[in-house]
């Protein structure tokens, strides 16, 4: 059986990952604050 917070720790790193490109390719660059609150 495969762990939930293993699946939830994947789809926040996703989530985090697009939501950086997506700043990036408006032409602003996201500090990575909530990042260091998610990492486990």
């Amino acid at each position: 059986m495969v762990s939930r917070d293993c699946l939830l720790e994947k789809w926040i790193l996703i989530t985090w990952r697009i939501e950086i490109l997506a700043c990036e390719m408006q032409g602003h660059k996201k500090t990575p604050l909530n990042f260091s609150g998610v990492q486990i």
